[in-house]
């Protein structure tokens, strides 16, 4: 028997009308027919939080005790904030930096490791921060 966390009962994709509180809607790892494809104009930024995969030991005999302390020991919730490149039934792809047709590296993470996924989405506007200027060289250039 498989025991669900409270978050994975939720609805399966991102249009869902079932939200965390604030008003953010929620994924579970449930299959749904619908995907996401990146579109650069349209960015989704998401925190996806996650169960990673854990190993321990190398090529050596290892000391059973420790071998099964660590293998008692619970799996570390892993939290991921980036933006949403493609989601389907089974991963999550974000990436943390976008450019005209480049992105930064790729996180993929298995929809079956993820406890609760957010699409994040801004409370109020920031100030456009000013441009930096170093007044004790003005003449000093970067590259």
């Amino acid at each position: 028997m498989h025991d669900q966390h409270p978050d994975q009962t939720r609805s399966s994709h991102p249009g869902a009308a079932e939200t965390n509180g604030l008003g953010t809607p929620r994924l579970d790892h449930t299959s749904t027919e619908e995907t996401f494809e990146f579109d650069p104009n349209a960015l989704r930024m998401v925190m996806v939080v996650w169960k990673d995969a854990e190993s321990q030991g190398g090529p050596t005999w290892e000391d059973t005790d420790d071998m099964l302390e660590f293998a008692r020991r619970p799996l570390t919730p892993v939290t991921t904030v980036g933006l949403l490149l493609h989601l389907d039934d089974e991963q999550i792809a974000i990436t943390d930096t976008v450019a005209m047709d480049q992105t930064g590296g790729v996180t993929k993470i298995p929809r079956a490791w993820v406890q609760r996924f957010e699409i994040l989405t801004p409370t109020e506007s920031l100030p456009v921060l000013p441009e930096h200027r170093d007044e004790t060289n003005s003449t000093r250039r970067v590259g």
